[in-house]
């Protein structure tokens, strides 16, 4: 699907010790419904996936299953982002060499109807949360 055809960004900032600020950006003067389980910061659900590797080896992916029929309305030309502690990360590669360890993560903004495809997907690679 065309970037202009799901104005709505996701951005990661990166913040110290772990943590992140996830959040959704509604670039349409229109609103954006999102499923409240999709949110980038339901880590226990279909938010962020974090894929944990070793020496470019992956151990661990992180995400959550189930779906939640509710519905959040991102209002036109807003945001909305939560902080959120990634540091239980770490204990999937405690007594790891952090150099050794890589955390990369991708989220896909889901379409405005529930269970449809994604309508845009972002990817990229975490600093790792110290142990």
């Amino acid at each position: 699907m065309a970037k202009s055809d799901c104005p709505v960004e996701f951005f990661l900032i990166e913040e110290n010790n772990g943590r992140v600020e996830l959040g959704l950006r509604n670039n349409m003067s229109e609103p954006h419904n999102i499923q409240y389980d999709r949110l980038p910061w339901v880590l226990s659900s279909g938010g962020v996936e974090f894929h944990v590797s070793v020496d470019g080896k992956r151990i661990q992916q992180v995400h959550g299953v189930g779906r939640n029929t509710l519905i959040l309305k991102l209002g036109p030309k807003s945001s909305i982002s939560s902080e959120v502690d990634i540091g239980y990360l770490s204990s999937l590669y405690s007594g790891i060499s952090i150099d050794r360890v890589s955390i990369a993560w991708e989220y896909g903004i889901p379409n405005s109807e529930i269970f449809e495809k994604h309508c845009r997907r972002f990817e990229g690679v975490l600093k790792s949360p110290p142990t």
